[in-house]
């Protein structure tokens, strides 16, 4: 299951191979950190949709962005399934604390999103989209190359 997991994370994530590089991503890739309580309200709650799978019909991917309580952490739940293989290897849950960026290299004004798992999972990027989606990028939080869906759709509350 780990193998499957990391081949399908590699092909379709393009991200980072462990943890310990998050903190030194975070200080290097993203010029400024988006702070303000108004725009973390604006992106928090669940984001579903169905990405690209390397060795599957798809990922169908529910992602659930929180804000806790007076703390003020920032938390995720990303709960993967993998669209026709077996029940006892297609569900995946993942968690981790989440960020929001300004700026990437190809838009100083881009919106990034990074999710931090507390496991041993690979960082993710996605950038958010006017229409209030989000758009996977790849481990350099570049836009991904194809011609594939790799969009995610808030759901409404």
């Amino acid at each position: 299951m780990k193998q499957f997991l990391a081949v399908i994370l590699v092909s379709a994530f393009c991200t980072f191979s462990n943890n310990s590089q998050a903190s030194n991503l975070l200080d290097s890739a993203a010029p400024a950190i988006a702070n303000s309580a108004t725009t973390i309200a604006a992106y928090t709650g669940t984001y579903q949709g169905t990405l690209p799978c390397a060795d599957c019909q798809g990922i169908s991917i529910e992602l659930t962005l929180q804000e806790n309580g007076k703390a003020k952490s920032k938390t995720f739940v990303l709960k993967q399934k993998y669209l026709g293989k077996s029940a006892n290897a297609n569900a995946h849950t993942i968690t981790g604390k989440w960020f929001l960026a300004t700026g990437n290299k190809q838009n100083h004004k881009a919106k990034i999103l990074q999710l931090i798992p507390d496991g041993k999972e690979d960082l993710m990027y996605f950038e958010l989209l006017k229409d209030g989606s989000i758009k996977l990028l790849d481990k350099r939080q570049a836009q991904i190359k194809s011609k594939q869906n790799y969009t995610l759709k808030k759901q409404r509350a």
